[in-house]
């Protein structure tokens, strides 16, 4: 909770305590070199929106944007849900796709405005926005070689329009 609480910006400061502690431990294990933070190593490249930013950081964006609606959790056996294994997939593929496609993420049950406006049944759903509108939405957990598929086609598809 603490390290979702920080990347959305809404930290309070009993997460920057937690996260100390995770620093440590990754430089005693030799799984963080000294000096480096946690939050630095993390892949930065997706950015959370909210109800309040979600028409600047998406409907009005240069780039296509791919919006994964979420609502990370665990399943019954303490482990990541579909939408928290979705979120880490997004997080690996966006430094691939950097300067052609935005990414951002929607948590639905804390946007509720948002979710409204558009077709989204389930989480996680990934959506691709351009020119201010929904292009596509695709529902449910995929594995990273149909997601990676998914944005190429979806690039491909709107070099096709422009030409």
């Amino acid at each position: 909770m603490a390290l979702r609480r920080v990347l959305q910006g809404q930290a309070v400061p009993e997460d920057l305590g937690v996260l100390d502690a995770v620093n440590d431990t990754l430089q005693k294990l030799e799984l963080l070199a000294k000096g480096k933070t946690f939050l630095s190593a993390v892949d930065m490249s997706v950015i959370s929106v909210s109800d309040r930013n979600f028409d600047a950081e998406v409907l009005k964006s240069t780039l296509p944007v791919v919006v994964e609606f979420s609502k990370p959790g665990q399943n019954e056996f303490g482990e990541p849900d579909q939408s928290a294994r979705t979120g880490a997939i997004i997080n690996d593929l966006a430094g691939e796709f950097q300067g052609r496609l935005k990414f951002v993420r929607l948590a639905l049950a804390q946007n509720p405005e948002t979710a409204q406006r558009y077709p989204v049944k389930t989480v996680p759903s990934l959506g691709l926005f351009h020119h201010g509108a929904l292009k596509d939405l695709q529902p449910d957990f995929h594995l990273k070689v149909w997601i990676r598929s998914k944005l190429n086609d979806w690039l491909d598809e709107l070099s096709k329009q422009r030409t």
